[in-house]
């Protein structure tokens, strides 16, 4: 299955030495509506994934995936893979993840048309499952 893993420029030089996507924490971990899913190993690591190639924004018209918020662009770098990744909506739920806290990072990150997007992959990607790498600031 082709999907895209974007990223920034700094974290793409890792990427790169390394020859991995390195999963993230995907804070799925709270089954309580009264304890938020933050912190360190709240929930397994996952590299987070989308279907589309588009770029995506931080435009309040647009879906922006949850990537922005931080002082780096974590949409300069789209890495394509080619992986058996499985659909975030099917995920969550298996991993416990309280509805609350599902629906609100959902809405956080451009609704359910935007999670309708999002794929997760259980372990590292690693270079021989890339398909291409496109800096999109050049």
């Amino acid at each position: 299955m082709t999907l895209y893993h974007f990223t920034s420029e700094v974290a793409l030089l890792g990427i790169e030495a390394h020859g991995l996507i390195l999963p993230t924490e995907s804070n799925v971990g709270s089954t309580s509506p009264s304890m938020p899913p933050e912190g360190e190993g709240v929930g397994p690591d996952v590299v987070w994934l989308l279907d589309s190639p588009e770029r995506p924004s931080n435009h309040s018209n647009r879906v922006n995936h949850g990537l922005f918020g931080t002082v780096v662009d974590k949409t300069a770098v789209r890495i394509e893979v080619d992986v058996p990744a499985i659909r975030w909506r099917d995920w969550a739920p298996a991993q416990q993840m309280h509805p609350t806290w599902r629906e609100l990072l959902v809405k956080a990150s451009g609704g359910v048309e935007a999670s309708d997007h999002w794929y997760v992959f259980p372990s590292a990607i690693p270079r021989s499952r890339w398909v291409s790498i496109h800096r999109l600031d050049t």
